[in-house]
């Protein structure tokens, strides 16, 4: 039976070399900057314990 040979190489995603200056600045003039889902999770996550605090505390004393 023949065996196939697959190179592994297609399949990695890191980049071997860095962007150059030209290369950042044309991503950044198409949009295509990293944006980190986590901080408005965690941004909305904190408003919400702020927002049980207070409202807790509020009816507490009710």
């Amino acid at each position: 039976m023949k065996q196939l040979r697959l190179n592994l190489q297609y399949f990695n995603q890191e980049k071997t070399e860095k962007a150059t200056p030209k290369k950042k600045q044309d991503s950044r003039k198409k949009g295509q900057v990293a944006k980190s889902q986590d901080v408005n999770t965690s941004i909305l996550l904190f408003c919400v314990f702020v927002f049980l605090l207070v409202y807790g505390s509020f009816m507490q004393k009710r």
